[in-house]
Parts: structure tokens; C-alpha cells; sequence
């Protein structure tokens, strides 16, 4: 009865009876359950962030310094939501009020906003003055070019298709055989930009279906278990949970590689981003930079 009224209401969960497991599955469960436990009151006792402690100065010495940054506005460009929201917890602690964070779960309606708060190139008469600083999942695009500049790259990205890897037969390996299949893609997502080019480069016919308030990690668990059929993900989040769910193949490429950068605004003074560029290109040369990289993006 349960079952058929989460159907009826577009849930696609399944549900098994207990027979339908080996008879361990229980204790291995619990544990899995204890040492994820133990790992959750270890991490509970640990406020250090030396990385965030880093952005926090530079924020106050640099990005925000009026005269290096006269605009005084900020944009943060992050691949994680849950970046975006840990960032603007730790900010607004930190006193930081004048913070919008942009996400899958508020960004609907907002454009306005955000435009009269962070684009240069709007009249003069139309500016909004509320926020300082702008959180938001975005990649680096043509588009966004022309209303931001952007620091040299901090890595190069690319798009990977995420299916289930097959028992029998071959996976997808080239675009042109997406002809025919459907890549379920969160609402909103930045990734959908490339898919859609892809589209009408090639003229291979696939559809894109959306799922609204839900992240990238999320669908591809549910790639993982059978539910949909295939995602597309940025190669690094794909390596990440695929350590969680070995069952998915991420190997066909799509697309070119993709630089991800800071930006500033467009109008801000070219010091500002000057003087960036020439401290992330000495800070990617080292031991701590390799560390981040290696954490992070191996």
C-alpha cells in the first residue's frame, strides 16, 4: 500500500523485503553504520579551515579593498552548492551580511536581483545596492564573459557522460550514439549549456529531462541505482562519487576541456585582478597548491 502511493505521487523508490538480501547484509549495514559514526564525531571536534581562513584574508586585504576593487562588489564562482552554503555560513559568522548565495534551491526569480546587484553594464538609474558579495554555480562561458572578467584558469574541466556500466554489451562511448537516449540533468545546471551545444553542433538528437532541487551528486546515485539512465558531470565530481558507486562508468568525454577561474567585475580596477593572477600563479607552484589539487581533483 505504501509502495503504490509513493508511485501514484511520482516517487520513484523502490522497495525490497528483508528475503531480498544476503542474510549478512544487516550486520555489515550496522557496520558501516558505526564507523561512519566514529568518522562523523572525529570530523565534529575539528573547526580548523586553513583554507578558508586564506579566502578570509584575501577578501579583506584584497578583494575588497576599495582601492583595488573601487566597485566593492565580489563574485565567487563555486563547482559545489555545498561550497556556496558553507561559504556563506562561515561569512555571515564572520560578520559578512551583504552575501547572496545562489543556488539550486533559491535561484528561481532571482535574475533580477542579481543583475541590478552585480552587472556592470546596467544603467546607471536601475543599480540596487544590498549585496557586496555573489555566490553562484556557473562556468566559465562566452556569455558570462562579456558581464565579467575572469583571473588566468585555475584547472581545465570537462564534461563526462555517466551511465551504468553494462553486464553484457558495449557503454555509450561517442556522442553520436546519444542518438535515441535521455540525459536527466538537476534543474538549472551550468553543464546543460554544454549538452545543448553539443546538440546543435552535431545534430545528434537526445533528450534532456530536468529534476528541480536536487545536486549533481544526487543524480548520479540515481544513475548508480538504476532509476534513470545516464547524467553528464564535470570529470572530478564523476571520480568522486564513483568511489561510492564503482558500478558507474564514467570514460566518454564530452566536449572540450573547460577553464574554471575567478571573476571580477567587469568595470572593477585591473589591478585587482592583476595582482590575483600573479599570486595564484605563483601559489599553483606550491606544496599546499598540489596538496589542494591532489585532495580535491585526483
Amino acid at each position: 500500500e505504501i509502495y503504490l502511493k509513493k508511485q501514484e505521487n511520482g516517487n520513484s523508490a523502490k522497495f525490497f523485503k528483508s528475503s531480498d538480501f544476503k542474510p549478512d547484509f544487516r550486520d555489515k549495514l550496522e557496520a558501516d553504520k558505526r564507523e561512519l559514526t566514529e568518522l562523523y564525531d572525529d570530523w565534529s571536534i575539528v573547526d580548523d579551515d586553513p583554507k578558508y581562513d586564506e579566502f578570509l584574508k584575501t577578501l579583506k586585504k584584497e578583494l575588497l579593498n576599495k582601492k583595488m576593487n573601487p566597485s566593492g562588489k565580489v563574485v565567487i564562482f563555486s563547482e559545489a552548492e555545498d561550497t556556496t552554503k558553507y561559504l556563506h555560513e562561515r561569512l555571515t559568522q564572520d560578520g559578512y551580511t551583504r552575501v547572496l548565495a545562489v543556488h539550486s534551491g533559491n535561484r528561481d526569480g532571482m535574475e533580477d536581483e542579481i543583475l541590478q546587484n552585480f552587472d556592470a553594464n546596467l544603467e546607471k538609474e536601475k543599480r540596487r545596492d544590498d549585496y557586496d558579495i555573489i555566490m553562484k554555480l556557473l562556468p566559465t562561458t562566452l556569455e558570462l564573459k562579456s558581464a565579467v572578467q575572469f583571473s588566468q584558469p585555475l584547472i581545465k574541466n570537462h564534461l563526462v557522460l555517466v551511465q551504468l556500466a553494462p553486464t553484457e554489451g558495449t557503454p555509450v562511448r561517442h556522442v553520436a550514439d546519444l542518438e535515441g537516449h535521455t540525459l536527466t540533468m538537476p534543474e538549472h545546471s551550468p553543464d546543460e549549456l554544454v549538452l545543448r551545444n553539443i546538440k546543435d553542433e552535431t545534430g545528434i538528437n537526445f533528450d534532456i529531462n530536468h529534476l528541480p532541487d536536487i545536486d549533481v551528486e544526487h543524480v548520479l546515485a540515481m544513475v548508480a541505482r538504476g532509476d534513470i539512465e545516464m547524467t553528464a558531470a564535470d570529470v572530478f565530481t564523476a571520480r568522486a562519487v564513483k568511489r561510492f558507486y564503482p558500478q558507474l562508468d564514467i570514460d566518454t568525454k564530452l566536449g572540450f576541456a573547460q577553464p574554471c577561474a575567478w571573476a571580477f567585475p567587469k568595470k572593477s580596477d585591473r589591478r585587482l585582478q592583476q595582482t590575483f593572477d600573479a599570486w595564484l600563479s605563483d601559489y599553483k607552484h606550491t606544496d599546499d597548491f598540489g596538496r589542494l589539487y591532489r585532495k580535491y581533483y585526483r
